[in-house]
């Protein structure tokens, strides 16, 4: 017997819809990067801010994260977001 569960189904579609549109978050995340001085070590182009968290911001992440820890990178993207 088949069952459908139409709640999760509706919950993914929704998911991947904001995933696909960006969010301001993920925008705000993507612009920290970007302007973070650890950005200038890594070779190749800026991310493109379009709020989408794909493989390239995750690794920027990571990257970052493991190259100037985590404070400094959170008072950016505090400012980012709009807080102080």
């Amino acid at each position: 017997t088949t069952h459908l569960n139409f709640n999760n189904s509706t919950q993914s579609i929704a998911s991947k819809a904001q995933i696909e549109a960006g969010t301001s978050w993920g925008r705000a995340l993507q612009a920290t990067l970007n302007d973070h001085p650890a950005q200038e070590l890594k070779v190749g182009p800026k991310l493109r801010e379009d709020g989408v968290i794909g493989p390239k911001t995750t690794m920027a992440l990571n990257q970052t994260l493991n190259g100037t820890g985590v404070p400094d990178f959170m008072q950016r993207f505090r400012e980012n977001l709009g807080f102080s």
